[in-house]
């Protein structure tokens, strides 16, 4: 598990911060399985996950999750692990300290590569001075009672900045921390200029983040019968939703909260599946995520259905493709990337 779950424990270890009692509320916002569960083990523990894999990961140990951020007050602890995104991250800060009663706990941590060093600058912004910190495991954690000197006018402005929006000339729904949130996507934009024009029958998105390549295929296709979209980020999810909601096309449409890198049930015998799959978890690439997303395709698709796939040009997914379709043709090559159509 990434190392800034055990850095954010850390105050808890070391005795610099009293663990919860048993009757006193606890949010870990942004949570994953790691060994620090144990220390805040109480009957008020709420664990708050939108990534479907991690909110698995914690469901199959017996812990109950919350896909989005619960609206709760007078908490005791605040916990969050801090994504990269600086606008979440101070979404994700003013949210729980709202829920936060006076003199309660918040206590947050990230990576130096991900903005570890700024945490205490943004508690310094809302007017929190009196903090603890410490580095480890190349992360830093910082801690602090949330007091009365706070800036409840800095924290709605955060609170507003984070929350889900319309973005590109109020063509779509987005919210920021989902992947590319207020923009098109460059595969994506490549990928839809080599669909063709004539899709029916049931298909599904794989990734479908806001719901640009949904909101294409639906406005470019009206012969489809049925449109399943799915990702494991549940923001991206219920963006999608509402997007599709905007569209007057008679298409069943149905959402999945889930992980595309495993079988997905309930998705069987598609006609076809468009992707642009991720190719990184964190900083490094990841070829074998793609792969899982091809895995799943070919269990989803019926025989004769076809996979159109965008990807990055220097990833080979060719191999893959070819033992696992019947057939595979290569659509397009150009500006960093390449457009496969797929048949099962």
């Amino acid at each position: 598990m990434n190392k800034v779950y055990e850095t954010l424990f850390y105050p808890f270890e070391t005795g610099q911060i009293d663990q919860p009692q048993e009757s006193q509320s606890v949010l870990f916002m942004n949570a994953a399985l790691c060994s620090g569960l144990d220390l805040i083990k109480s009957t008020g523990l709420t664990l708050q996950q939108y990534f479907k894999p991690y909110a698995s990961l914690l469901q199959e140990q017996g812990y109950s999750v919350s896909s989005d951020i619960p609206d709760k007050e007078g908490l005791n602890y605040i916990l969050i692990a801090t994504p990269k995104n600086k606008v979440e991250t101070q979404y994700f800060l003013a949210k729980g300290l709202k829920m936060l009663r006076d003199q309660g706990m918040l206590i947050m941590a990230a990576s130096n590569d991900a903005g570890g060093n700024r945490l205490a600058g943004f508690l310094g912004e809302l007017g929190i001075e009196d903090l603890g910190q410490e580095s480890k495991h190349k992360a830093r954690v910082v801690w602090a009672k949330k007091s009365s000197a706070i800036d409840n006018n800095k924290l709605n402005e955060w609170i507003e900045t984070g929350m889900p929006q319309d973005v590109l000339e109020k063509r779509f729904h987005s919210v920021p921390g989902i992947f590319g949130w207020n923009k098109i996507d460059k595969g994506s934009e490549i990928l839809v200029h080599n669909l063709p024009g004539d899709m029916t029958g049931n298909g599904a998105d794989f990734g479908c983040g806001y719901g640009y390549l949904s909101d294409h295929l639906l406005q470019h296709n009206p012969s489809i019968e049925s449109l399943s979209c799915i990702d494991a980020d549940f923001r991206s999810v219920e963006a999608c939703r509402k997007n599709m909601d905007r569209q007057e096309h008679q298409a069943k449409k149905r959402y999945f909260w889930e992980d595309l890198t495993k079988p997905v049930l309930g998705l069987q015998d598609l006609d076809w599946i468009v992707m642009n799959p991720p190719f990184h978890e964190g900083k490094g690439s990841d070829i074998s995520i793609g792969q899982s997303f091809i895995k799943t395709a070919s269990l989803s698709l019926k025989p004769g259905g076809t996979l159109w796939m965008v990807a990055n040009a220097g990833l080979a997914y060719e191999r893959m493709l070819e033992s696992d379709f019947g057939m595979c043709s290569k659509k397009f090559e150009g500006q960093g990337f390449k457009v496969y159509a797929a048949v099962k």
